[in-house]
């Protein structure tokens, strides 16, 4: 399925974006002196990378790993539009679904990551840095984990 591939690289693409600040931070080209400011800032945008996790879990939790019932029927079809099958047409709006919660729940697992390379411009502490990726890594990590064991088995099964 043309889905499924797509998942697959955009969940890669997210996971490689992580690498990359990973490495940014690891070569330390912008270092910048400890202004004060990043002490405070480090806890808290380590409150907001928990808070990501929480909000991830939760996502599925309460609405991707719940069962989705599409029911399609010829009156709701646009006029002139040639017999479809019905079940084709609630797999291909499955799918769609899928996708978008599928890229807004990675996007949301990805910020820590960019919480974390902003923390170490500003020059905050590189344990909070190294944790906000962590979170990011972890939290990606668990999405690729469900998508294969159950996500793609409800949306395009």
């Amino acid at each position: 399925m043309r889905t499924k591939a797509l998942t697959n690289y955009l969940w890669s693409a997210f996971f490689i974006s992580v690498i990359v600040y990973h490495a940014l931070i690891i070569s330390r080209p912008f270092s910048v002196e400890d202004t004060g400011i990043g002490e405070l800032l480090g806890y808290v945008l380590l409150f907001c990378g928990i808070i990501t996790l929480l909000v991830v879990l939760g996502l599925d939790l309460f609405l991707i790993s719940r069962p989705r019932r599409i029911h399609v029927s010829a009156d709701l079809l646009p006029e002139g539009t040639g017999p479809l099958d019905e079940n084709d047409v609630a797999r291909q709006a499955k799918a769609a679904y899928y996708t978008r919660l599928f890229i807004i729940t990675c996007g949301v697992a990805e910020a820590p990551g960019v919480c974390g390379l902003v923390l170490h411009f500003v020059g905050g502490s590189p344990v909070i840095v190294h944790t906000l990726l962590g979170i990011s890594y972890l939290t990606l990590l668990y999405i690729r984990m469900r998508m294969a064991t159950t996500w793609e088995k409800m949306y395009l099964a």
